[in-house]
C-alpha cells in the first residue's frame, strides 16, 4: 500500500503545484536537519522537495479524496 501511495503522491504533488515540488527518489536519504515544517519538504538548489513520507501523505490523501468522493455520488445516486 505505500507503494501505491507513493507513486499516486509522485504524480498529483507536482500537478498540484503546477511543477514547483518535486518529490524525492523512494532510495534518497535526507539528513533530517535538513528537513524543514515538521518534515514535509526541504529545499535544494531553490526547488521545494517532498521526501518519500510526505509523498506518501499526499497520495493516501488522494485516494482517500477519491475513494470518498466516489462513496458520496453512489449514496446521492441511490437515494
Amino acid at each position: 500500500m505505500e507503494l501505491v501511495c507513493y507513486f499516486v503522491g509522485r504524480i498529483i504533488a507536482p500537478a498540484i503545484s503546477l511543477g514547483r515540488w518535486n518529490c524525492d527518489r523512494i532510495t534518497a536519504d535526507t539528513p533530517r536537519r535538513k528537513i524543514r515544517a515538521a518534515g514535509l519538504y526541504h529545499v535544494r538548489d531553490r526547488q521545494v522537495y517532498l521526501p518519500v513520507e510526505a509523498t506518501e501523505l499526499v497520495g493516501l490523501l488522494t485516494i482517500l479524496l477519491a475513494v470518498g468522493s466516489g462513496v458520496l455520488i453512489w449514496c446521492l445516486n441511490r437515494g
